[in-house]
């Protein structure tokens, strides 16, 4: 297989300008608050290819390297272990409750 010299991969996955909106700010919702992003997001922050693949609609398949890349370089909460959306929400939760107390 001839690779395209006019093909720059590194600049692909990188071209965050393809993710709509809801999914860069379902992201921020879960960095920020902890909030659930839904069974795709869950699966590509948790690191499940297969889940996310099962999940993904024909939009995000398309762009799910991307999501994915966004997701590891932008992201600041935890990230790629199985349970990590739900720690991140119970962690979340338990420090707006010492906020309050």
């Amino acid at each position: 297989m001839k690779s395209n010299p006019q093909f720059d991969y590194y600049d692909w996955i990188h071209d965050y300008s393809v993710i709509p909106e809801h999914i860069i700010d379902a992201l921020e919702r879960y960095t920020e608050k902890g909030i659930s992003p839904g069974h795709f997001l869950t699966a590509v922050i948790e690191g499940d290819l297969f889940e996310a693949i099962g999940r993904a609609d024909n939009e995000n398949m398309r762009i799910l390297v991307q999501i994915a890349c966004y997701v590891y370089n932008n992201v600041k909460a935890p990230t790629r272990y199985k349970g990590c959306v739900a720690f991140w929400g119970k962690e979340q939760s338990r420090l707006r409750e010492e906020k309050n107390v």
